[in-house]
Order: C-alpha cells, then structure tokens, then sequence
C-alpha cells in the first residue's frame, strides 16, 4: 500500500504478507456525509460515502514474468540517470 505523498519523509510504501485482510472504512466528518476517490494502480478510481467499506485480500490470480536480460529496470534507470 503506498501513501498518496510517498517522496515524505517518513510516508514509505507498506508491504502486508498475503493472508493479511485489510478493511477501510470511511468514517463521517465534522461536516457529514462527504465523497471520497480512491484509486487503484492509479488509474481505476470509485467514489466512496460515509459508510463506505472497502476490503483489500490477496487474489486467486498471479502474474508470471520472464526476465530477457540480465539487468533490472532499478539498474537500466538509475544508468539512464547517471
């Protein structure tokens, strides 16, 4: 799970082992009924109310990758970068 600000000191990135649950929900403000946007992988977003909840598992799908060279993209970029 990554912060909105995660170039904070002290906002890093929270890695949860796979059998965790995680459950958000959103509490009413000093104001009352308010919408909020959450966004996943940045680029899906839903808006949320009051009462919202919303529960993060692990999925039953995976990814299989395939490494064609040698080098990890931290490597290729932080060469670019240098």
């Amino acid at each position: 799970m990554t912060p909105v600000c995660p170039h904070m000191l002290g906002k890093s990135s929270v890695i949860f082992g796979g059998e965790d649950e995680l459950s958000v929900v959103m509490s009413e403000t000093r104001t009352g009924v308010e919408e909020r946007v959450a966004t996943f992988d940045g680029t899906d977003h839903i808006g949320l109310l009051t009462g919202d909840r919303i529960v993060i598992r692990k999925s039953g799908m995976y990814a299989d990758f395939i490494r064609i060279k040698k080098h990890n993209f931290l490597q290729i970029l932080r060469n670019k970068l240098s």
